[in-house]
């Protein structure tokens, strides 16, 4: 799925502003993303931390639990934008790619550095041997 400049600049500005919402007191280390909806919604998603750390939750799966809870379906999950520490690339952990394959396998995944600079990515490229039932 080809963004436009426009869209492209919301779907990242959305992602910033999800990670600006992160509690992280444990890390310190704050993410955000953002799920891009067929329609043009975006659902927010930041990572939560827990002293016991078990109970944290990524942005990613934020985002999608979210979406779901709203009423989005799966097949509504379109692009992910994943943002993390200043000036570097911050891809998805294993447990968020695996979600990412259940949730929609072949959307594209942006991970962006800052609002110029991205690498686009799909889950084939960051999870080539997906569990699936």
């Amino acid at each position: 799925m080809t963004l436009n400049n426009e869209t492209r600049k919301r779907f990242f500005d959305a992602a910033f502003l999800a990670k600006t919402r992160a509690y992280c007191p444990v890390s310190n280390y704050s993410v955000g993303s953002a799920l891009l909806i067929e329609n043009g919604d975006m659902v927010l998603g930041c990572n939560v931390e827990n002293v016991v750390h078990s109970p944290a939750i990524c942005a990613e799966r934020s985002a999608f639990a979210s979406a779901i809870s709203q009423g989005y379906n799966r097949s509504d999950f379109k692009a992910i934008a994943v943002v993390g520490k200043e000036g570097d690339y911050t891809y998805p952990c294993g447990v968020c790619r695996q979600v990412i394959q259940e949730m929609n396998p072949f959307m594209d995944i942006y991970i962006v550095k800052n609002r110029e600079e991205y690498r686009l990515t799909n889950n084939k490229e960051l999870l080539p041997h997906a569990f699936s039932l």
